[in-house]
């Protein structure tokens, strides 16, 4: 049987709990999961540059975050490929490279309202296995609904936490340990600070 990777895209700026409980949800409680591969990607085309974190940086971070759960991995393709970065060409690359796996998306519903805008969204929409996570205030579009079979939301839990959030109220001088899952004198936690302070608020 092939194996059936989940494909997690993200800034991961910085990466944080909601990530990690969501990924972990997946893993262990979606049926014939073999591993939620967490995609650092570059800018965001639908995204401001301006307060993204080191590429490097983000890498550590998230790879010292997933510890050594034997069902999540941090991947770097994303970062390796031209840009800007489309969904669309990750999957035909990762289709090259291992063309005996099964890939699926992992997206929240605020993404899937601007799927159709995505490159080839249309044909993602149509071909692609999609698994949608709620998130506050978002609905399945009426124009996706009702949802094809091959795009299915499930019932994972929402954490009502960006990273937006998480990086202003670290601007204003709050320690969040818990919601970054890192205690506040790791070297990483201590670097995540001094990037911010070169940053804009």
């Amino acid at each position: 049987m092939a194996k059936h990777i989940v494909l997690f895209s993200g800034s991961f700026n910085p990466m944080h709990i909601g990530h990690l409980c969501l990924a972990n949800y997946v893993a262990e409680l979606h049926p014939d999961v073999d591993e939620v591969w967490l995609m650092v990607t570059p800018a965001n085309p639908f995204k401001s540059h301006t307060h993204l974190l080191d590429e490097d940086f983000r890498v550590r971070w998230a790879s010292h975050q997933i510890g050594k759960h034997p069902k999540l991995k941090v991947s770097t393709i994303e970062l390796s490929l031209p840009r800007p970065s489309y969904t669309f060409h990750t999957l035909k690359h990762l289709r090259e490279q291992y063309p005996d796996y099964k890939f699926t998306l992992l997206m929240g519903m605020d993404s899937l309202e601007t799927l159709p805008r995505w490159y080839e969204g249309e044909r993602l929409i149509k071909d692609e296995n999609i698994l949608i996570y709620p998130r506050l205030g978002h609905d399945v579009p009426r124009s996706l609904s009702p949802l094809p079979k091959n795009i299915t939301v499930i019932d994972a839990p929402i954490f009502d936490i960006s990273a937006t959030e998480i990086r202003s109220l670290l601007h204003q001088g709050h320690r969040l340990p818990y919601f970054l899952n890192m205690e506040v004198t790791h070297p990483l936690y201590i670097e995540l600070i001094d990037q911010l302070k070169h940053q804009p608020l």
